[in-house]
C-alpha cells in the first residue's frame, strides 16, 4: 500500500529561499517588537486621518493584508515596507485632493 504524500505547508526558510521574502542578514527575532512597533504606529496615523476607517479595511488599504495571498509567514521587515509605501501613497492622494479643492 502507497503511503499518500502530505503537502506540506511552505516553512519561513523556504519562502526565504525561494526569493518570495528578502530578509536582510542583519534581521533578527528581538527586531521584530520594534518593526511591529513601528507598523502599529504607521496604523495610529491611519485612523486620525480617517478615523470611519474599519480595522480589516486599514490593514487592507495599507496593504498589510491582500486578498488571494497568504501572509502568515511574512516577516513583519516586509510588512512594514508595504505598510510604509501604502501611507505615502495614501498621503500623496489626499494632498493632490486637497490641492484640486483649492484651486
Amino acid at each position: 500500500m502507497k503511503k499518500k504524500k502530505h503537502r506540506r505547508r511552505e516553512n519561513l526558510h523556504d519562502l526565504v529561499h525561494s526569493g518570495n521574502i528578502q530578509i536582510a542578514p542583519e534581521h533578527r527575532v528581538s527586531d521584530r517588537l520594534q518593526t511591529n512597533m513601528e507598523i502599529m504606529e504607521i496604523l495610529g496615523v491611519h485612523f486620525r486621518l480617517h478615523p470611519n476607517t474599519r480595522f480589516c479595511q486599514a490593514l487592507y488599504n495599507l496593504g498589510i493584508i491582500m486578498n488571494d495571498c497568504d501572509q502568515f509567514y511574512e516577516e513583519s521587515e516586509k510588512t512594514l515596507i508595504t505598510a510604509r509605501s501604502s501611507q505615502n501613497r495614501l498621503e500623496r492622494g489626499k494632498n493632490a485632493r486637497n490641492n484640486e479643492e483649492s484651486i
